[in-house]
């Protein structure tokens, strides 16, 4: 045995036995002597990280496998280090590294697919995972590990059979319990998965992961007060997980208690920084939430844009032919090319746009593909899906299809991804039906019209407004039942009535409308939204804003029945006047609300989010249902209440209307839209050759 080699067994000893400080100095003194022993340098960064110096460590480390590129142990440690960093990248590099060179660690094998499936590489992490498990065909963290990637990257059918191998192979595991309720959700069996969830925590009850996935999945059921319960137990018991705060600012949100739901999601960014789901749902919170002023969205959205531009870096505009003859590539990217209010806004631009001029690609984000996604990828040219794919990823996709603009849809909501914006993925790179700015600099235009965004208005944008004529575009709605007389004509007394998302139904709202009911004597209010107001937190929400003004809590009849969309769309005969929220106002709703022949009163504020009933109002030439203020919004719908003969005639020729409007006239619209990305094209081939 050589001397340092003898001096590092010392060197270890003190190590192992809890001697830090002699550890290090015995490390320091070898490497003055012999400043390639890769031994003591590999100790000394593992002392060094263990102490907090994790740059120091790093660079040890890097030396010691310089001088032993063999070094197993070397790169397993490594690996540990870039991982705790969140180099999930490179930590893959080197834990292949050290399963290569040491076979047989099994430990190696699974952390090289679980830094790959962090990295975003999802194909890659399952390749590993089914590698490890031709050896080991019963690990069980493995088979997790797979179904998990595999429900990444949308194979719900495969990760269902894995998980009921590992169920199988481990019958009382609360964790493989919980990975096959998971399966089962994204397969849309959400009874199994359920019940998946609650076998999971009578095995362990304080499992965290399966109250939270039973949380959230009370919650896409409508079971708000049950996923309330369990969303506080799972706060009990880990009061710092960042998904239980997000799960709890969620419910609230959905029951309309904005306070309690900006300060969870506020939470949950707090504990986890770089969740783009969490900064997302903050985002779209603001446009909830009554107590933000413009100031404070603008500045929520500067922080968006800033922090995602930062993680990214400067980044190249992509290569395009500037030849101005050619088709224009246009590439859509959205996670609601599926059934979703989005799609069926879209779908008419898709159907009828000119293919002599344009090329289209959908990159659809679709976990669930449906009959709308198989419909709206039989209208276009090319269909790639981006789910498992990192951002990076998805933008070196759209810049090899050599994409000229990029249209990105409603990007704060649902599993939309405006993160890809900032890798800059196409020269030319657009918001569309987000109803806010994105904040991102990387998205140089944002459509609207000019009542959505007029100009000079307050409201802070990123990227430059372009607009149209008319910004809202529908087909009609097939398959709907006929109007029917309004209800005030057959004397059962004026009924206002909202239908859109409880979210939108703040306790502002709430003040409003039943100091509305309170001016219209005999009149009721119906709520509705899927099975919501059945729940107990929105139903004691409710009434307490009745009770509070004054207002008998039976005038707010509560429909809280899930119903087929004709049976939805009938329910607007019982409907006299629908009274739309604020300050997020509605868009679907307040279209299938006019179809159906009721008037809708909006309150347009100084944003896009309130203004998108004023602006679908504008292209009917209704403009006198558009309240500046509070009282001008009560006096209108009172006014409404007291004509019976005036709410009979819209009834009777309301859906008439709306069809030969520009709001169906989807020719027109489809026309309008191409001209300002033809304008946008032009534009971008004249500085690019000036």
């Amino acid at each position: 045995m050589t001397e340092p080699d003898a001096a590092f067994d010392a060197a270890a000893t003190h190590y192992r036995e809890g001697r830090a400080e002699q550890a290090e100095a015995a490390c320091r003194d070898i490497l003055d002597r012999t400043p390639h022993h890769a031994r003591a340098l590999h100790l000394l960064g593992i002392i060094e990280a263990a102490q907090g110096r994790g740059t120091a460590g790093l660079a040890l480390i890097r030396r010691a496998l310089a001088a032993k590129p063999d070094y197993a142990e070397a790169h397993f440690n490594l690996a540990a280090m870039l991982a705790a960093a969140a180099q999930h990248a490179e930590a893959a590099a080197h834990y292949a590294e050290a399963g290569r060179l040491r076979p047989d660690d099994v430990v190696a094998q699974i952390r090289h697919g679980a830094m790959l499936g962090a990295a975003g590489q999802a194909d890659d992490a399952i390749r590993q995972y089914r590698n490890v498990l031709v050896r080991w065909p019963d690990c069980l963290p493995v088979l997790l590990e797979l179904s998990a990637q595999l429900l990444m990257r949308g194979d719900a059918a495969g990760a269902l059979e894995v998980a009921r191998r590992a169920c199988r192979l481990a019958p009382d595991s609360a964790a493989a319990a919980t990975r096959l309720g998971r399966a089962l959700k994204q397969a849309g069996h959400i009874d199994e998965a359920l019940a998946e969830y609650r076998r999971a925590l009578a095995l362990d009850p304080g499992h965290l992961e399966a109250l939270n996935f039973l949380a959230s999945g009370l919650y896409e059921q409508g079971a708000l007060g049950e996923a309330e319960t369990v969303a506080t137990h799972a706060l009990k018991l880990a009061p710092t997980d960042p998904t239980s705060h997000f799960n709890a600012g969620i419910i609230a949100q959905s029951v309309g208690d904005l306070p309690s739901a900006t300060a969870s999601i506020r939470r949950a960014l707090e504990l986890a920084p770089g969740d783009p789901l969490y900064r997302r749902a903050y985002l779209a919170n603001a446009l909830y939430d009554p107590q933000l002023d413009e100031s404070a969205r603008r500045s929520i959205h500067r922080e968006f844009g800033e922090r995602i531009t930062r993680a990214v870096g400067a980044q190249p505009l992509p290569e395009s032919d500037p030849d101005p003859r050619r088709r224009i590539r246009v590439g859509w990217l959205s996670s609601d090319l599926r059934d979703h209010p989005v799609a069926l806004n879209i779908e008419p631009i898709l159907s009828g746009y000119d293919r002599s001029a344009f090329e289209m690609f959908l990159y659809g984000e679709v976990l669930k593909p449906d009959h709308k996604t198989l419909q709206l990828r039989s209208l276009t040219d090319h269909w790639h899906s981006t789910v498992g794919q990192s951002d990076r990823e998805v933008a070196e996709r759209i810049r090899t299809d050599r994409i000229d603009i990029l249209i990105i849809l409603a990007a704060r909501f649902d599993r939309n991804r405006p993160e890809v914006a900032a890798w800059r993925a196409a020269p030319i790179q657009v918001s569309f039906h987000d109803p806010a700015t994105s904040g991102v600099p990387a998205i140089d235009y944002l459509i609207a019209d000019r009542l959505l965004a007029p100009r000079g208005g307050e409201e802070w944008f990123a990227e430059r407004i372009l607009a149209l004529p008319t910004f809202y575009l529908r087909t009609p709605i097939e398959l709907s039942p006929a109007s029917g007389p309004p209800p005030l004509t057959r004397g059962e007394g004026v009924t206002f009535g909202s239908f859109n998302h409880p979210a939108k139904v703040n306790d502002s709202v709430l003040q409003l409308w039943a100091r509305l009911l309170y001016e219209v004597e005999g009149s009721r209010l119906m709520l509705k939204y899927r099975s919501y107001y059945s729940e107990a937190p929105l139903r004691a929400r409710v009434r307490r804003a009745a009770i509070d003004a004054g207002v008998d809590p039976e005038r707010f009849v509560l429909a809280g029945e899930r119903e087929a969309r004709e049976v939805h769309l009938a329910r607007y005969r019982h409907i006299d006047i629908a009274l739309d929220p604020f300050p997020f106002s509605g868009s679907t709703t307040t279209f299938e609300a006019l179809w159906m022949g009721v008037p809708v009163v909006t309150l347009a504020g100084k944003n896009m989010a309130s203004r998108w009933s004023a602006a679908m109002l504008g292209a009917l030439k209704l403009d006198s249902w558009v309240a500046d203020s509070a009282s001008a919004y009560v006096r209108i719908a009172s006014d409404l209440a007291r004509d019976a003969a005036q709410l009979a005639d819209l009834r009777s020729g309301l859906r008439e209307r709306v069809i030969q409007s520009p709001l169906c006239d989807t020719r027109r619209g489809t026309r309008q839209l191409e001209r300002l990305l033809k304008a946008m094209w032009r534009h971008w081939y004249a500085t690019r050759t000036a």
